[in-house]
């Protein structure tokens, strides 16, 4: 709890809400949200691979250096880079973390992102939906990684941006069928107009139903952002 943002941004700019739910105890999932001048924004969601205390030491990790080099002035491709540096040098290949990095400015309204092995996230702009796929491998399977691209976007007032992990996407109902993207994408283009408070647990509540079970099987967040 001391490592997630206690709160998130509802101004005329931009508005954010969020679901959190460890799977256990100690949670592997990782969201932030980083006002870092009065026109820029960073956000992040991520996934650490294992589960436990390991896994959140890592996380707790990954947060300080991420906080401090999203306020810096590198390149969002820069960042990432480093990133992975320092996750290879503290697990040794043996962890990995897949990560999807924005940075938002609020004049230009153009969002920058950069996508490592993460599920893509969902952009509800208008009529058109965009997966935020483009990036590169996981975190912390090369010293290096050898190109990593990013995205940038202009985005039109009252779009949505859901970010998840894949606890949501993987969730299951009772024949194994996943609930996957295209789930999340209908749901989307369905329910954008709402509040984005009630998206969420509307969301929620439509993925429990999916499951025909009132639990999930891993940790689970969903971001969502709406811009104005």
């Amino acid at each position: 709890n001391m490592l997630i943002p206690s709160e998130l941004p509802n101004n005329n700019k931009i508005e954010a809400v969020v679901f959190y739910k460890p799977h256990k105890n100690v949670g592997v999932d990782y969201y932030d949200l980083v006002l870092y001048s009065e026109t820029e924004i960073a956000f992040c969601i991520c996934d650490i691979s294992g589960k436990g205390v390991q896994a959140a030491l890592l996380m707790a990790n990954f947060q300080a250096n991420m906080r401090i080099l999203t306020t810096s002035k590198y390149h969002i491709t820069e960042v990432v880079s480093i990133l992975n540096k320092k996750v290879g040098e503290i697990t040794k290949g043996e962890k990995f973390i897949t990560l999807f990095l924005a940075t938002y400015d609020f004049n230009t309204r153009v969002l920058t992102y950069v996508n490592a092995g993460h599920n893509p996230s969902i952009l509800k702009d208008g009529d058109e939906v965009h997966l935020l796929d483009q990036g590169c491998t996981i975190l912390g399977m090369f010293d290096e990684i050898p190109n990593i691209s990013h995205g940038e976007i202009t985005v039109r007032p009252g779009s949505v941006l859901i970010n998840y992990t894949d606890g949501l996407s993987e969730a299951a109902n009772n024949n194994g069928v996943l609930f996957e993207t295209e789930g999340l994408t209908a749901f989307l283009n369905s329910n954008y107009n709402l509040p984005i408070t009630g998206f969420n647990s509307e969301l929620i509540k439509h993925v429990i139903e999916y499951k025909q079970d009132n639990d999930f099987d891993d940790d689970v967040t969903l971001l969502t952002l709406r811009f104005k």
